[in-house]
């Protein structure tokens, strides 16, 4: 028998390369599908904590502080339910290599499970860290721009040492969100373009009588409002709720 060593070499190298490039798809590929919500684990750690909450009283959630935002307090803690409520943690979870921690709203009444979005937290917190860089060193007030209403602020960047004024992608509508600052030195996201969009799409019907508007972007998603603060319907407008 004779063997084509040319062809057979050829081949070997094809197959190579289809090996490397499988391999560098598959990151990616990975890394795609890590970012993006499923309804089908959703619907698995809720069972889970269902399960959970049935035997012990209480949700698996990591402890937190009692000035941790709203939408921040309640994440799952899914040391507590691997192998006797779920398999392993979903792979676009944050203890998976995702970019979402899972989260609870609802703790004492009906647990829901959804989703937080980490990428916004980093923008977040490199703010806040130069913010409070500088009122350590220059022991003064904040470096506000503007006030918007009720002792929310936007900030001076420039003040800050940024060149761009920075910017996150919105979970809801992928529209770039600012950032303010509260009269306490604390930086958020402002979901108040958000909001207008679900105002334009579904109408303001029970806005009025409602203690704070972020209830509605939590319900009609898959995602929690991360590092927000709450809002009301005043005379037409969104507003920050006052303290």
């Amino acid at each position: 028998m004779f063997i084509n060593y040319k062809m057979l070499n050829a081949m070997l190298v094809w197959s190579l390369l289809l090996l490397v490039i499988s391999g560098c798809m598959y990151p990616a590929e990975r890394k795609a599908e890590n970012q993006v919500p499923h309804t089908a684990q959703i619907e698995a750690v809720a069972s889970a904590i269902e399960r959970y909450t049935s035997d012990r009283g209480v949700p698996p959630i990591r402890d937190f502080d009692a000035d941790t935002p709203l939408y921040d307090r309640y994440v799952i803690n899914f040391q507590e339910l691997v192998s006797q409520y779920l398999e392993r943690p979903p792979g676009n979870s944050f203890e998976a290599g995702g970019v979402f921690q899972y989260v609870i709203t609802n703790p004492e009444e009906e647990p829901t499970v959804k989703l937080r979005d980490v990428r916004l937290s980093q923008t977040v917190r490199d703010v806040q860290m130069r913010l409070n860089m500088y009122l350590n060193e220059e022991d003064t007030y904040l470096p506000v721009d503007e006030m918007i209403e009720n002792r929310y602020f936007t900030l001076d960047y420039e003040e800050l040492g940024l060149r761009e004024t920075p910017l996150v992608e919105s979970p809801y509508t992928k529209q770039k969100l600012p950032l303010v600052v509260d009269a306490y030195g604390r930086v958020g996201i402002d979901y108040r373009p958000d909001l207008y969009q679900y105002l334009e799409r579904y109408g303001d019907e029970g806005w009025e009588e409602a203690d704070d508007l972020r209830t509605f972007l939590v319900e009609d998603s898959y995602f929690v409002p991360t590092h927000s603060y709450p809002y009301v319907y005043e005379e037409g407008e969104i507003k920050f709720k006052r303290e």
